[in-house]
């Protein structure tokens, strides 16, 4: 191939549910793989792209950025947001191998995340989830599915941390309980994304232990 390397500079990139600013683009040829890298205030980081269909893509993050929360004001009523990732299809997804060291809401720090997407019939799994959001690590296995119905996801697994205090003040909290550490026992489902989550629509089973 005479094709080696190349570079691109993308003021604003919008695609994948995502916008990205001043994105600039490396594109590589090793062997087997294209190996691109992305550079933006959003994310950074390699993306490899191999030849074989059957292998999965390795997305492996320096950091990724969401937007910032907004803000709580004060005595206002809850509102139920709606569906971040409703717009997003699952049946889309390819075959990824997900690393990311660092990943924050705004300048807020979650922690690191790791997991592999795999396509299934009419969706995707998600599995080896290792997830870190603000103390609160995420393990096990969830799928995201569709149907005529719209979609749903799954959720098997182990929520825990160390000090519930400390991860119910990370979370906006009063810290009603502490630990020494604590785990909950996650097997259920609920409609709409995995970022949908919430305990008024969370259908299955909780099993909470709590050390102090």
């Amino acid at each position: 191939r005479l094709f080696k390397d190349a570079q691109l500079r993308i003021g604003r990139f919008t695609g994948f549910g995502v916008n990205l600013d001043a994105l600039e683009v490396t594109v590589k040829r090793d062997a087997a793989t294209w190996a691109v890298g992305l550079d933006s205030p959003q994310l950074k980081g390699l993306v490899g792209l191999p030849d074989a269909a059957e292998l999965p893509i390795a997305l492996t993050l320096d950091y990724l950025r969401f937007p910032a929360a907004e803000p709580k004001v004060a005595d206002a009523p809850a509102v139920d947001a709606p569906d971040s990732l409703a717009a997003v299809d699952p049946s889309s997804f390819p075959a990824l191998d997900v690393r990311i060291a660092e990943v924050f809401q705004g300048i807020e720090p979650l922690g690191s995340w790791s997991l592999k997407a795999r396509p299934v019939s009419a969706g995707v799994s998600f599995n080896e989830l290792d997830l870190n959001l603000k103390g609160l690590k995420i393990g096990g296995r969830a799928t995201w599915l569709k149907s005529a119905n719209g979609t749903r996801t799954t959720y098997k697994g182990r929520m825990g941390g160390g000090d519930l205090a400390d991860v119910l003040i990370a979370w906006g909290f009063s810290p009603t309980a502490s630990s020494r550490d604590f785990h909950l026992d996650v097997d259920g489902d609920w409609p709409g994304s995995p970022a949908w989550f919430g305990m008024k629509r969370f259908s299955g089973t909780l099993d909470a232990s709590l050390r102090k």
